[in-house]
């Protein structure tokens, strides 16, 4: 605001500035031409050699003299000087038509004066007019409109700046309220809004678009609340199978039946390896941006190998209980590292199946073949 002001009052100081000049220049150009046509009436008499004595001047503030080759006066007007030339003869230049300025005591006038010079005479005889006109009309009229600028300029900067301060806040204000909505937003259970303001501008499609985005974050915090409640559960669920089976046990003392003890808490374990191979995949997934599609944007790339994977740690398998079999294990849960190629979803589930017995799994083949992106092995 305060650089916008600034550059505003530059701005007219340099827009005076030129209006003086200009306006200088204009009176000065409008005092030349009257005194330019007041000498060439006055050649037309000296060519004529019809000049009287005084000679005629309209208003009195012209002063006219008619001089010679060698500095002399010939005629003069009443006013004028009939003695001293109002210009000096080495300032003179024959046959030239000449704007001078020169101070107001060799004219009898006050302030500076304006002299042209027309050439006039013969050949024989060459005859030079001088007409002086003052300068303090113009001045004046420049001080005055100077004044006036000096008086106008910081009222009409201060104005604009009012101005300027209350188009501003008014514009402003709308983002105001949005920064406080935004401020007062917690994360807190409910819906998090920012306020819209009714004009349909910029400033109402960015809150339109800030809220949008708000209702996603609102959707993936309820999607990822309801996750963290299910994971919850299914962990919760093996965890309170050992310690039933555990406890059980203590207080049957010698007559545990261990076997069957240890049959459950391996199931149970293996149960909790699944789940946390499931999370680590997800979270692996994650990581490397694989979204539903899968990484190569074919649908059910992604899931198919997590459902494989899955599959395969059911079955225990080589790597142990819970272990990660297949490509799993050769990519590091990440699907797609290496030797990708087509894949079709029932001969794989089937084939995983046969190769790990216990405990067994019973395979629905789907009613047309599911091809995805993967790692057969």
């Amino acid at each position: 605001m305060a650089i916008g002001v600034f550059g505003l009052s530059v701005g007219l100081v340099l827009g005076g500035v030129v209006l003086l000049g200009v306006l200088g220049f204009v009176l000065q150009r409008s005092v030349d031409n009257e005194a330019f046509r007041t000498a060439d009436a006055v050649a037309l008499l000296a060519a004529e050699d019809a000049l009287p004595d005084p000679l005629p001047v309209a208003g009195g503030q012209l002063r006219v003299q008619v001089v010679d080759g060698q500095g002399r006066v010939r005629a003069a007007s009443i006013d004028a000087d009939r003695l001293v030339p109002m210009v000096g003869r080495e300032r003179l230049e024959a046959h030239q038509r000449q704007r001078l300025s020169v101070s107001g005591e060799r004219a009898g006038l006050a302030g500076p004066v304006r002299v042209v010079t027309v050439p006039a005479g013969t050949a024989a005889d060459p005859l030079t007019v001088l007409v002086a006109k003052s300068m303090t009309d113009v001045r004046h009229s420049t001080q005055v409109v100077g004044t006036s600028l000096l008086i106008s300029f910081p009222l009409l900067v201060a104005a604009l700046a009012v101005v300027a301060w209350r188009v501003v806040g008014a514009t402003l204000r709308p983002v105001e309220s949005l920064r406080r909505g935004a401020e007062e937003i917690t994360g807190r259970a409910g819906p998090d809004r920012l306020p819209v303001p009714a004009s349909h501008d910029e400033v109402h499609r960015l809150a339109v678009t800030l809220n949008g985005m708000l209702d996603r974050l609102e959707s993936a915090r309820r999607r990822q609340r309801a996750f963290l409640a299910d994971a919850a559960h299914e962990l919760r669920s093996p965890v309170t199978n050992i310690r039933t089976e555990l406890e059980v046990a203590r207080r049957l003392g010698e007559r545990t039946d261990w076997a069957a003890v240890t049959d459950n808490l391996l199931a149970d374990t293996e149960r909790l390896g699944r789940l946390v191979n499931d999370l680590l995949l997800l979270a692996r997934l994650d990581e490397s941006g694989a979204g539903p599609d899968g990484p190569d944007g074919m649908p059910g790339a992604g899931r198919s190998t997590d459902g494989a994977g899955a599959d395969r740690s059911a079955g225990g398998g080589p790597d142990g209980p819970g272990g990660v079999a297949g490509a799993d294990r050769h990519t590091g849960g990440v699907p797609g590292a290496g030797g990708v190629g087509p894949v079709e979803l029932g001969e794989l589930l089937t084939t995983v199946a046969a190769r790990y017995p216990s405990p067994p799994v019973r395979v629905l083949p789907p009613d047309e073949p599911l091809w995805t992106v993967g790692h057969a092995d």
